[in-house]
């Protein structure tokens, strides 16, 4: 809101703003507007994030962006860091639960709600989807209160088809490159993050896999997160950062644990090691389009899944993949 006596602000005419403060010195009043902050920004950098106040002028032919010429600033509030629920926190409260089937104890916050299965039976990322059992699937409460935080969940999943580490360690809707390790308690885990956005609210899915007396198990963890751009002074709502999201999913993966399955898993196909009877790579050159194709067949023994990897050739403007019709750029 401007002063009384600065309702419309010209070139230098003196002016006080009140917002919030972003990195790159972007301003964003408690009207909306955006300015770019220019002249007296030595040390600002300290109120990103924060609601100040700014002395100064205006020059609304800037581009891209109106240029408030700052001539001095002060810190009116910052929004407090999210804190979790008492709830979540007390893990003495936390109610155990066992799936003597699939060998796995884990516990979970008494006021978390049960999903269900319906809503999360299609969710898994394991590399094949075939197999998948949903082990136990959980609505997050209002865990982090008066923050951008809008909801998630926590599914355990396992797939016995899936029968070595190696392929328990892939995914199947996640870019190697976003496949990271980590420990926690004594537990190593392999880690996909992934993400998405719709309707103003962010979603950040990390999915955990580990295989353990011969199974692979998969945890996955969903947050979703409003962004507070769209909301005047959006530096007063507090907002969760990758930490607080871990300091979700830390606990409750730490309450995990493994035991042998009863009765054990019987497995199907397991005599023999994994074999490639053959391979081959035949390229034409389409009579239409005339471009280069390459058809790909194989023929395997005893393997989980397959995983090919194909390097574009020097030079060129892009590759088509067709999968049983289904078409990839």
């Amino acid at each position: 809101m401007h002063d009384q006596a600065a309702q419309t602000p010209g070139v230098g005419k003196a002016v006080s703003l009140i917002g919030c403060l972003d990195s790159g010195f972007q301003f964003t009043d408690k009207e909306g507007n955006l300015h770019q902050l220019v002249g007296a920004t030595s040390g600002l950098n300290k109120y990103v994030g924060a609601v100040i106040q700014v002395e100064g002028t205006v020059s609304e032919s800037a581009e891209p962006l109106p240029s408030f010429h700052v001539m001095s600033v002060r810190q009116i509030s910052r929004a407090a860091a999210p804190q979790l629920s008492a709830a979540f926190r007390n893990e003495a409260t936390w109610r155990a639960e066992e799936n003597q089937r699939y060998g796995l104890k884990f516990s979970h916050p008494v006021d978390f709600t049960t999903r269900e299965d319906s809503d999360a039976e299609n969710e898994s990322n394991f590399p094949i989807q075939d197999g998948s059992v949903l082990l136990g699937s959980f609505d997050f409460p209002d865990i982090y209160k008066e923050t951008n935080f809008r909801g998630g969940h926590f599914n355990l999943f396992v797939n016995p088809k899936i029968r070595n580490r190696e392929s328990c360690e892939q995914f199947g809707r996640s870019d190697p490159k976003d496949v990271t390790l980590t420990t926690i308690g004594s537990v190593r885990f392999v880690v996909s993050r992934d993400g998405g956005a719709a309707a103003g609210t962010a979603y950040v899915d990390r999915d955990f896999h580990i295989f353990r007396n011969g199974l692979c198990y998969e945890f996955g963890f969903e947050f979703g997160e409003v962004n507070t751009r769209n909301y005047d002074l959006w530096c007063t709502i507090p907002s969760l950062s990758d930490e607080d999201e871990w300091n979700v999913v830390r606990p409750l993966l730490g309450e995990v644990s493994f035991v042998q399955p009863e009765p054990p898993i019987i497995r199907e196909n397991s005599a023999g090691a994994p074999k490639v009877d053959s391979f081959n790579a035949a390229k034409t050159i389409n009579s239409i389009t005339k471009l280069s194709e390459t058809t790909l067949s194989w023929s395997t023994q005893n393997f989980d899944f397959i995983e090919l990897s194909y390097q574009c050739p020097s030079g060129s403007n892009g590759t088509v993949i067709t999968e049983g019709g289904e078409q990839r750029g």
